[in-house]
C-alpha cells in the first residue's frame, strides 16, 4: 500500500485461510522469482528484499507462531468438534511449522 509520496510498504495481512491439505504448502503469490514453496528457508532468503534483517524476520515469524499457537483452543471455543479439528490439523501442524519454531527459538 502507498503510505506517502515517499513510497510503498507491505499492507497488513488480510483474508487468510488455512490450507488443511496434508503435505507441502505453496504460496499463491511467489515471494521470489522462481519458488512458490511456503518454506521458512525461503522466507529467510528473501527477507532483505522486504527490508527485514534476519532478526526482524525471525521476530515476525515468532509473532505469527504466537498468533496461531492456540489454534486448537480457539477452534474448540468456536464450536469445532474433534473431527473438524483433525481435518484442520495439517494447516497448523506440519514440517514448516516445526522449522519455524526451531528458528524462533534462537531469539530466546
Amino acid at each position: 500500500m502507498r503510505t506517502s509520496r515517499a513510497g510503498w510498504t507491505l499492507s497488513p495481512a488480510f483474508d487468510l485461510n488455512p490450507d488443511p491439505t496434508p503435505g507441502d504448502k505453496f504460496l499463491t503469490t511467489a515471494i521470489d522469482y522462481d519458488d512458490h514453496s511456503a518454506s521458512v528457508e525461503l522466507l529467510m532468503e528473501v527477507a532483505e528484499h522486504f527490508r527485514l534483517s534476519a532478526n526482524e524476520a525471525r521476530a515476525v515469524l515468532r509473532e505469527v507462531l504466537s498468533g496461531t499457537r492456540q489454534w486448537r483452543a480457539q477452534a474448540r471455543a468456536l464450536g469445532l468438534g474433534s473431527a473438524a479439528l483433525e481435518l484442520m490439523e495439517p494447516a497448523f501442524e506440519h514440517a514448516q511449522a516445526l522449522a519455524a519454531r526451531e528458528l524462533v527459538a534462537t531469539l530466546a
